[in-house]
């Protein structure tokens, strides 16, 4: 989470504290209107690709950095697919959201 933060907070120039307030109000967001099987595939990835991170940047010094990269790519996916489905999901909540007429 905290390398998360770093990025949005390097690409956006916010601080920290208004990144992790940003953060904070989308996961919120996520647990209240995404599925909960959803919710518990992201929260599983995550952890399994933090778990990764860990086991391969103590196992290999010099390729932390790879493995890291991975995770971002991981996570980057994920959250586009998140953001995908939250979207569906705002789009049917929306009045003429179904595109059904």
């Amino acid at each position: 989470m905290e390398d998360l933060i770093a990025q949005i907070q390097e690409k956006t120039g916010l601080p920290t504290d208004k990144v992790v307030e940003v953060v904070t109000m989308v996961t919120d967001f996520f647990k209240n209107n995404l599925p909960q099987d959803l919710i518990d595939q992201i929260t599983t990835t995550l952890a399994q690709a933090a778990s990764t991170t860990t086991e391969k940047a103590s196992s290999a010094g010099g390729s932390a950095a790879s493995a890291a990269s991975g995770v971002v790519g991981t996570v980057a996916g994920m959250a586009g697919d998140a953001a995908s489905k939250a979207m569906d999901v705002v789009s049917d909540l929306l009045p003429g959201g179904d595109d059904t007429e």
